[in-house]
């Protein structure tokens, strides 16, 4: 479900490698990585790639952090849907 929040920035990242792979045949257009625009390159490029990582980290720790609490039922014994998680 988390998961999901991540998908704006993978599709803007998509976007903008099919933007180099489509404009490659100049080599000082907006979008080349080498001699192009910089911040096209941060934010369209870098930016989202961190955000999707730091995400998807932040989701590993918190999994981790809650497991013990997903795993015990109401009355502290484990529940019986989780095992094997």
């Amino acid at each position: 479900m988390f998961g999901i929040l991540s998908m704006p920035f993978l599709i803007l990242r998509c976007v903008y490698g099919l933007l180099t792979q489509f404009n490659s045949e100049s080599p000082f257009s907006t979008w080349n990585p080498l001699f192009g625009s910089v911040a096209a390159f941060a934010v369209m490029a870098v930016l989202p790639e961190f955000i999707i990582v730091g995400f998807h980290i932040w989701l590993g720790f918190y999994r981790i952090r809650n497991l013990s609490k997903l795993e015990m039922d109401t009355d502290g014994k484990p529940a019986r849907g989780n095992a094997g998680v």
